[in-house]
This record gives structure tokens, sequence and C-alpha cells, in this order.
């Protein structure tokens, strides 16, 4: 099989991909579970839409990411500006009784 930069293995490289996996479940648990919906944290960090297009560099490469801690870091960026929907302060009436 030839080489090429869209080639992708279906099937996890403990070796590789462990890290990766539990980086990004530790940044979910505590961004968006545990820290994060805490009654002294913002339900939401807002910022408009521009300013948000400047603040998150969410562009990949068009090659292969080998970078997984930048992955980390997206997931990161994602969770601190997005809506708490967890928290006990947000309020929606799809989420409220």
């Amino acid at each position: 099989m030839a080489s090429s930069d869209t080639y992708f293995v279906t099937f996890p490289n403990r070796e590789k991909h462990e890290k990766l996996l539990r980086d990004t479940f530790e940044v979910i648990l505590k961004g968006a579970v545990f820290e994060g919906i805490q009654r002294d944290q913002p339900v939401l960090r807002f910022q408009l839409p521009e300013d948000l297009k400047n603040t998150l560099d969410l562009s990949l490469p068009d090659s292969r990411v080998t970078d997984f801690d930048q992955l980390v870091k997206y997931v990161e960026q994602v969770i601190h500006h997005s809506v708490k929907t967890g928290h006990p302060h947000f309020v929606n009436q799809l989420y409220s009784g």
C-alpha cells in the first residue's frame, strides 16, 4: 500500500492514542462536568462572534494531525467558551420545570 497523507488507520494504537484520550477526558471532566458548573463560575464566557473567531484558532492542517496536545487544547478552548447547560444558574424553557 502506498504511503499517503490521507491514509487513516481504523484502530487505536495504545502507544499513540491512550495519552490523547486520557488528556481529552480529563479536560472534559474538569471543564464541563466538575469545575465548569460550580456556582462561582460563569454559565457562559460571552464574546461577540468576531472576537471569538479571533480568539479560537481552530484551523487544522491539510495533512495528518500529529500534535495531539494541540487537539486537546482545541477541546479545552471549545469547552471554555461553551454554554454550561449543567450549571445550576442555567435556565432555559426546554430544561427547567
